[in-house]
């Protein structure tokens, strides 16, 4: 590698999310390799029974990498299937929970969210829109425009003309942003 060290290397990833032996001849690296969270720091020259262990720790690191991505892919399933059914949501009063079916839509107030219930109530949120929409599940909730966020059970009607609008029942109409209109109808078509 000329006059750069493997450490210059490893400083042009922006993570580390692979494993690394070092192999070499100076020990003074290895308080370095440590902090790079190597997984072994071998010294020339090398054994055998070293090379072994190093690439089996390396198997177990890789083995438990995918368990770890299984576990979060499974769990991200479990989000998708299985959501809770309830919302919490900070107020300037405390916390209110609020059964998802209970929610017509969401309306973006700068920082601030207005939640639109059926028995026409407003609650206004401290998050912005983009926290729940993170929150609720993506099954009953769509995001139409970056101003609303909607419960698909409430959609009464989608109207083509003048860019693309939908009236929702509690009578509010809602421009539906021309980047969002085909996966919008898409998700009726299913």
């Amino acid at each position: 590698m000329s006059t750069a060290t493997s450490f210059d290397l490893l400083e042009l990833f922006p993570d580390i999310d692979f494993a690394i032996v070092f192999v070499t001849a100076y020990e003074q690296y290895s308080l370095k390799a440590l902090k790079l969270n190597a997984i072994d720091y071998l010294m020339k020259p090398v054994s055998i029974k070293e090379l072994i262990q190093a690439v089996d720790k390396v198997i177990k690191f890789r083995n438990l990498k995918h368990t770890a991505e299984k576990y979060a892919a499974y769990l991200q399933e479990v989000k998708a299937t299985h959501p809770p059914v309830k919302l919490a949501v900070a107020t300037l009063e405390g916390l209110h929970f609020i059964q998802f079916e209970q929610i017509i839509r969401l309306e973006a107030d700068g920082k601030y969210t207005r939640i639109i219930l059926k028995s026409q109530k407003e609650i206004l949120a401290s998050k912005n829109i983009k926290a729940f929409e993170q929150q609720l599940p993506t099954s009953h909730f769509y995001r139409i425009h970056r101003s609303h966020l909607i419960n698909l059970m409430y959609v009464r009607q989608y109207i083509k003309g003048e860019g693309g609008y939908l009236i929702m029942e509690d009578g509010s109409n809602l421009k539906l942003a021309k980047n969002r209109r085909e996966a919008f109808i898409h998700r009726f078509e299913k």
